[in-house]
C-alpha cells in the first residue's frame, strides 16, 4: 500500500495544487507556499535553533491543544527550541499567542524529498504530532532517522475510522513508526489497535483543549470590551460562537422572542468563517434589530445584535457573556469546542449535532453545566429558562467550569511521558 500511497498522492497533488491556488486567488486568499512545502527557499534553522522539538499543528484547534504543551516546555526547558509547522492562515494567527519564540514554519508536502530537506533544515530531536496528521511519508521518513515521533491528543473520528480500516495495512506502517500514542478515549484506543498500533505505546488522556491555560483571558481585557460595547451593569448578554450557515437565522429566532420579555438581552454573533460575515450582517440588518459591526470605529450606543467580525475576538466575548450557544451544532457539522465559555463559568447550549466533541458534551451534561437543545424553539425555552432565575444561570455556568478544573490534575502526569524523552 506504501507504494500505492505515493503514487495517489503525486496524481492528487498534480491535479489538486493548480486548482486549489486557483480558487485561492479567486477568494483573494494567500497562495498555498507549494515551493516552501516542497522544501524549496528553506532557511536553516539548524543556524538559529539546534535540536528543537517539532510540533506539528494543522490549525486553530490543534495549535489550541498544543498550547499547555508548549507553556510547560517552555517552563522546564527554559533554553529549550520548539518549532511549530503549521499549515492554514487561521492556525498561525492562533500561534500568535504562544510564547514569541515559537519557531512558526510550513509542513512540507508528503514527499520524500521534501520531507527530508525539512527534516535536514529543522534537526529535531523529537517530533510531536497532534491529533490526526497520519502522513505516511512524514512518519516514515522521522522514523527513519530514529527520531522520537509522538501522538499527542490523537483522535480516530467516526468519518475517518472507515477510511483508515480500507488502507489498514498502510495505517499498520505508520502506527509502527510512533514511540508514544496519546489518545483522548478509550474507543479512541481501540481503534488504534485494530489499525495496527502497539497497545504498550498507547496512553489514554483527556483532550489537552481541556488545559485552562487555553482560555484565559485577563481581567482587563474583559473590562476594556465592556466598555467598547457599552455595556452596563443589568445588560445580559448572550453570545454565538463559531456559527455556520443556517444557524444565525436560528438563533436569531430566539433572540426575538427574548427580546421582547427581556429587552436588556444583548446578541453577540460570532461567524466561524470570516469569509461569511457581510451575509450574516445583512441578516442582522434584515431581522429589524439595531445592529454594529465590531470592526466599525463608529459605535452605536443603543445596538441590539453585535457582530463580531474580527478574528480573534471570542474568547474576549465569552469572558463576558452571561450565556452561550456554540455553533456547528445545528448543522451537520459536528459542533465547535464547548469547553472555552466553560472555562469562564457560562452555561453552555448547542445544538445535537456534537459528535466531533461527543466527549465535552457529556461532560457538561454529566456536569448539569451544559445542555442540548435540538432546535430554535428549545433554544429559546433554554435561555428562557436561565435568564428567568440569575441564581440558576450562576450555579449552572460554575458546575460547567468544574469540568475544566477537574481535567487540570493529570496533565502533570502526562508530562512526563514527554519530558523523559527530551535531551537538554
Amino acid at each position: 500500500m506504501y507504494p500505492v500511497y505515493r503514487f495517489v498522492y503525486l496524481i492528487l497533488f498534480i491535479i489538486g495544487v493548480p486548482v486549489y491556488s486557483i480558487i485561492r486567488f479567486v477568494k483573494g486568499k494567500p497562495g498555498i507556499r507549494w515551493k516552501y512545502r516542497l522544501g524549496h527557499r528553506l532557511r536553516k534553522i539548524t543556524e538559529i535553533h539546534s535540536s528543537p522539538v517539532w510540533i506539528h499543528a494543522v490549525s486553530v484547534g490543534e495549535v489550541l491543544a498544543a498550547k499547555p504543551l508548549v507553556l510547560q516546555l517552555r517552563e522546564s526547558f527554559p533554553s529549550l527550541p520548539i518549532v511549530m509547522s503549521i499549515t492554514t492562515e487561521t492556525g498561525k494567527i492562533a500561534a500568535e499567542d504562544l510564547p514569541y519564540d515559537t519557531y512558526i514554519i510550513d509542513f512540507p508536502f508528503d514527499f520524500k524529498k521534501s520531507v527530508r530537506k525539512y527534516i535536514e533544515n529543522v534537526n529535531p530531536q523529537m517530533v510531536i504530532i497532534m491529533e490526526t496528521e497520519l502522513w505516511p511519508v512524514f512518519c516514515t521518513e522521522v522514523n527513519k532517522k530514529d527520531i522520537p515521533l509522538i501522538l499527542l491528543n490523537g483522535r480516530i473520528s467516526d468519518t475517518s475510522y472507515p477510511k483508515y480500516k480500507f488502507i489498514k495495512s498502510l495505517m499498520k506502517r505508520v502506527l509502527r513508526c510512533f514511540s508514544l500514542l496519546i489518545v483522548q478515549t478509550e474507543l479512541y484506543k481501540e481503534r488504534l489497535i485494530s489499525l495496527g498500533a502497539d497497545e504498550s505505546k498507547i496512553i489514554v488522556y483527556k483532550s489537552l483543549k481541556y488545559h485552562l491555560s487555553n482560555f484565559l483571558v485577563e481581567s482587563e481585557e474583559s473590562d476594556i470590551l465592556r466598555k467598547e460595547l457599552a455595556l452596563s451593569e443589568k445588560d445580559i448578554l448572550i453570545t454565538a460562537g463559531s456559527t455556520h450557515k443556517g444557524e444565525e437565522e436560528q438563533v436569531i429566532y430566539a433572540f426575538k422572542k427574548l427580546k421582547k420579555e427581556y429587552p436588556i438581552l444583548k446578541l453577540a454573533i460570532v461567524p466561524r468563517r470570516p469569509e461569511r460575515f457581510n451575509a450574516v450582517w445583512a441578516m442582522i440588518n434584515d431581522s429589524g434589530f439595531i445592529g454594529q459591526r465590531f470592526s466599525s470605529s463608529q459605535r452605536i450606543p443603543d445596538w441590539d445584535i453585535v457582530l463580531v467580525d474580527k478574528m480573534g475576538e471570542l474568547k474576549r466575548f465569552y469572558s463576558i457573556s452571561s450565556l452561550v450557544f456554540v455553533g456547528g451544532s445545528f448543522i451537520k457539522h459536528g459542533g465547535q469546542n464547548l469547553l472555552e465559555p466553560a472555562a469562564f463559568g457560562v452555561p453552555v447550549l448547542y445544538g445535537p449535532h456534537i459528535y466531533n466533541f461527543a466527549q465535552m458534551s457529556e461532560m457538561l451534561n454529566a456536569s448539569g453545566g451544559g445542555c442540548i437543545v435540538k432546535d430554535a424553539d428549545a433554544l429559546y425555552s433554554a435561555m428562557r429558562n436561565l435568564i428567568s432565575d440569575e441564581q440558576k444561570r450562576k450555579i449552572t455556568g460554575e458546575k460547567a467550569k468544574s469540568v475544566i478544573e477537574a481535567n487540570q490534575k493529570d496533565f502533570d502526569e502526562l508530562f512526563k511521558n514527554i519530558e523523559k524523552r527530551i535531551k537538554c
